[in-house]
């Protein structure tokens, strides 16, 4: 699972399927790794990307659009189709497809042949 994050990135619909704290969804780290906060506490974040979208699309509170803009994530640059699903997609691919020769070429870019 770790690869197949650290390799993709969202394509945003109705924000069902995101996890607003712990997936990267607006920017390279998710805000779980930006934001100081103790580790107990964490497990009372359990908000989706879907509590600040709506039929319109994006529909933040200004504070947490503020939050969110002094973490590099600016909404106003981040499309949204409330009407399609989420979809995760592949940032090796030219159509976003996961394949298993992209998953290859991937892995073999990293660890070339030493034989």
């Amino acid at each position: 699972m770790k690869y197949v994050k650290n390799n993709s990135s969202w394509m945003i619909g109705n924000g069902c399927t995101i996890d607003f704290w712990r997936d990267c969804w607006g920017a390279d780290l998710p805000l779980i790794e930006e934001v100081l906060v103790e580790s107990k506490i964490w497990g009372c974040c359990n908000a989706k990307l879907s509590s600040i979208i709506d039929q319109t699309g994006w529909n933040a509170p200004p504070l947490v659009a503020e939050f969110l803009a002094e973490h590099g994530i600016d909404l106003r640059n981040l499309d949204v189709n409330c009407n399609l699903y989420d979809k995760r997609v592949s940032i090796h691919h030219t159509q976003g497809a996961f394949t298993i020769q992209s998953a290859h070429e991937t892995i073999r870019s990293k660890n070339p042949k030493v034989w």
